[in-house]
């Protein structure tokens, strides 16, 4: 997208939900070399990066309820990188992925989640066990109830649409039964897929955690919902939705499946926890919607954008929502696997800000391009049929601009 064109739509400013969720403003930075001294001896850097001369546009964009704040400037898309090597082979993201895994070349025949009858824990409740996925006790804990959700499935990045389907129907019930086993009514999903993201095993596996009370941020963004609703007498999440909307950013994902029509929305997050965050709001973990749409979110990221690494998690008030309040996945890239640097810096960490490195248009704009060629009936390249035949939704699933 030209940098015009960005520009205009951000200072497009949305509309009604836009001006009740986020805040935009726009900053004038100087350019490089505008200080006292500025240029003097003819410097290489400006010749290799004449884009950094002139002055900068910084768009800043600001979540009022949730206090997440990111930064924009498109001229830090040529930012060098002053790294030699890293990265996974060539050959895409799964194939790529193979270099990290302990069964390859020669290694043990099977790992410890293939193995999961023999290597994993039960919980006090048992399992819960599904066609493509599977429950386990987590060993190594962060409350009383910590579980794993297993793929049977070993390659993390080759998931398709059953196998994610069964990982989320499975977490639900696991939820349900830990609930009813004493442990609280606040459900955390998360997802580390690959050790940027800070998983300890290669095999696909999410964690599973209830409590009595909400871990810090999703405690926030419920205690958020609730000022949202009583100010406005709109829920928070679908105020964001709607505000992407508004952006022209979001995309509607709907299913005919299920005992009753559903639909979910799937956007580029405008304030993103870190690079090519993307949300999916959208009825709960077993809505036959959130599921296509948290795949085609997934999926989107892998074969279209070459991520090898990403975290993701789910944001759900209860482990049963009061009827019509969504629930809010969110999945972030933590970069190429075999980079050298951190994604994750001191900006980050201490400033409660990120930089924006992916503009966000133009990521909905390929986004929306793979909803229609996948989600709509239209043909599947080749690259992406193996992990989209078994998505077992059909015609039964449409993509569009808007809900």
């Amino acid at each position: 997208m030209a940098p015009s064109a960005a520009r205009a739509r951000w200072a497009g400013g949305g509309g009604p939900a836009a001006a009740r969720v986020l805040r935009v403003a726009r900053e004038e930075a100087p350019g490089a070399g505008a200080g006292a001294g500025a240029g003097a001896g003819g410097q290489e850097w400006e010749r290799r990066y004449p884009e950094a001369r002139g002055r900068q546009a910084v768009w800043r964009v600001r979540d009022v309820v949730t206090g997440a704040e990111a930064l924009f400037n498109e001229v830090r898309s040529g930012k060098p990188r002053g790294f030699r090597g890293g990265g996974l082979p060539a050959g895409g993201a799964a194939s790529g992925s193979a270099a990290l895994d302990p069964l390859a070349s020669g290694g043990p025949g099977r790992c410890d989640f293939c193995e999961w009858e023999r290597m994993t824990a039960a919980d006090s409740f048992g399992r819960v066990e599904l066609p493509r996925a599977v429950t386990a006790s987590n060993l190594f804990r962060l409350g009383a109830h910590h579980g794993l959700c297993l793929f049977k499935r070993h390659e993390p990045l080759g998931f398709d649409r059953a196998d994610l389907g069964d990982v989320l129907e499975a977490s639900q019930r696991w939820f349900e039964a830990a609930r009813t086993a004493g442990g609280g009514d606040c459900p955390f999903f998360l997802w580390n897929c690959l050790p940027r993201a800070g998983a300890s095993q290669f095999h696909g596996h999410a964690q599973l955690l209830l409590g009595r009370e909400h871990l810090p941020q999703p405690r926030r963004l419920w205690e958020g919902d609730a000022r949202h609703r009583r100010a406005y007498g709109v829920g928070y999440l679908a105020d964001l939705a709607e505000a992407h909307g508004e952006f022209g950013v979001a995309h509607c994902v709907s299913s005919a499946g299920g005992a009753f029509p559903s639909s979910s929305r799937v956007f580029p997050s405008l304030v993103p926890l870190q690079d090519m965050e993307l949300n999916v709001v959208g009825p709960g973990l077993r809505d036959p919607s959130f599921q296509e749409a948290l795949f085609q979110a997934l999926r989107f990221l892998i074969d279209d954008c070459s991520v090898t690494s990403f975290g993701a998690c789910v944001y759900s008030e209860a482990v049963d929502p009061t009827s019509g309040r969504p629930v809010l996945a969110r999945v972030v890239s933590r970069g190429a696997s075999g980079a050298q640097s951190s994604d994750f810096g001191s900006l980050e960490v201490f400033g409660g800000a990120s930089v924006g490195k992916t503009d966000p248009f133009a990521l909905s704009d390929r986004l929306g391009e793979f909803l229609r060629a996948t989600c709509a009936g239209g043909a599947v390249s080749p690259a992406r049929a193996g992990n989209h035949q078994e998505r077992g939704m059909g015609e039964d699933t449409d993509a569009s601009q808007s809900c």
